[in-house]
C-alpha cells in the first residue's frame, strides 16, 4: 500500500514542502494505523518547516494533529478496530495519507462531528485546556487576559473560559482583526 506525504528535507519557505510516495509499514504491536481524513495546520508546523521547532530534526513530515479511520491495529491493541473514527496528536507525520500511532495516543471521535471541527480540537483545545487547568489553574469568577485572542488557541481559550465561568479579555495585533474587548 502506498503512502503519499509531505516531506521537508531542509529548512526554508513553503517551497521546501515536497509530495513524496513510499510504502506504508504495518503497525507495531501497540500501534494503530490511521487513514488520515483531516490534518490540522498550525504555527508549530511552520516552525518545523523553518527548522526551529524544539526537539524536531529535519528531514521530517510535518503535521501535529489528525482525524481519520483506523485502517489496522497491532496485535496488542484491544481498544480500537478497523473502521473506528479516531483522532491523534502526532507532533510530526500528520501530513500523510497514513500514519501509525501508539494506541495510547489515539482517542475516539463521534461520527457526527465533521473532520475539520474534530481536528481543530486536538492541538488547539488541548493547549487551551492545559493553560487553564495545569499552567495557571483558575476558578469561576477569575479573570484572564488572552493575547492573540483571534488565533485558534486564543479562540479556544475564550470559549473554554466562558464555559468555566471566567471573565475573559482578549487582545489582537492584526490590523485587519476585529477588536475583542471582553467575553463572559
Amino acid at each position: 500500500m502506498k503512502n503519499e506525504r509531505i516531506f521537508i528535507s531542509h529548512k526554508g519557505d513553503p517551497s521546501v514542502l515536497k509530495l513524496i510516495s513510499d510504502e506504508v509499514n504495518p503497525p507495531r504491536p501497540d500501534e494503530v494505523l490511521i487513514r488520515i481524513r483531516s490534518a490540522g495546520v498550525s504555527f508549530a508546523d511552520v516552525m518545523v518547516r523553518e527548522g526551529i521547532y524544539p526537539g524536531v530534526k529535519l528531514p521530517v513530515t510535518p503535521g501535529y494533529d489528525v482525524v481519520g479511520e483506523v485502517d489496522s491495529v497491532g496485535d496488542e491493541v484491544r481498544n480500537f478496530r478497523k473502521g473506528d473514527r479516531v483522532a491523534a496528536m502526532t507532533v510530526v507525520g500528520g501530513y500523510s495519507r497514513y500514519i501509525s500511532v501508539p494506541s495510547r495516543h489515539v482517542v475516539p471521535v463521534p461520527s457526527d462531528l465533521e473532520g475539520g471541527a474534530a481536528v481543530s480540537m486536538v492541538l488547539n483545545y488541548l493547549t487551551a485546556f492545559q493553560m487553564i487547568k495545569r499552567c495557571t489553574p483558575v476558578v469561576a469568577g477569575d479573570a484572564i487576559l488572552v493575547h492573540g485572542a483571534a488565533g485558534r488557541v486564543g479562540t479556544a481559550l475564550l470559549q473554554l473560559a466562558s464555559n468555566q465561568g471566567l471573565k475573559a479579555f482578549g487582545t489582537v495585533t492584526s490590523a485587519g482583526a476585529i477588536d475583542i474587548s471582553s467575553r463572559a
